[in-house]
């Protein structure tokens, strides 16, 4: 781990993500941004372990004010595209509320399993495969139902999925022993 962060796994989401999926690595001043656009990672300086990953989708490193898309395992001209500026996503916010990581593993369908969450007053499902890329012991925050999700000090961001059963917060409660507040 590194900060919270499992490198492995996040090199791992981002080769399936350059070889079948969208991804996106932007340059920024001195940070670098990494999403698949359900994930983001925000470095100072990217892990060596992460930077092969980079590197054998991209084949090259951005310079600062770049940003390299692939998608579905091609790399898309650079020239066409506007940077991406993801330094808004991380502006402070005074009313984010502090979340648990449950223990618990809500079945979503075929192979697809999310990890529960618990903040005041509700649930949040993440993706399970998703939750690998960081230390489930870190401390979670949140702007709200529904909203992204922030991992290791706000530098790994994980979108929720857009379930909400309330006979799950029933069964859940139960289970946990306590209530929702």
């Amino acid at each position: 781990m590194n900060n919270g962060l499992n490198l492995k796994e996040i090199s791992k989401q981002i080769k399936a993500s350059g070889k079948s999926g969208s991804l996106i690595w932007s340059r920024e001043q001195e940070q670098h941004f990494i999403t698949n656009r359900h994930f983001l990672l925000r470095v100072d300086e990217v892990p060596y372990e992460v930077l092969i990953a980079l590197f054998s989708v991209f084949l090259k490193v951005p310079e600062k004010g770049e940003t390299l898309n692939c998608y579905a395992g091609k790399i898309q001209d650079n020239e066409k595209q506007k940077p991406i500026s993801f330094e808004k996503i991380y502006t402070p916010d005074k009313q984010t509320e502090k979340g648990e990581v449950t223990p618990f593993i809500k079945e979503l369908g075929e192979k697809m399993q999310a990890r529960v969450i618990q903040f005041p007053g509700n649930f949040t499902y993440i993706n399970e495969q998703f939750m690998k890329m960081t230390n489930d012991k870190e401390p979670v925050s949140t702007k709200g139902p529904m909203t992204p999700i922030y991992f290791a000090d706000r530098n790994l961001i994980l979108l929720p999925y857009r379930v909400h059963e309330t006979k799950d917060d029933a069964a859940l409660v139960s289970l946990m022993g306590n209530t929702l507040e």
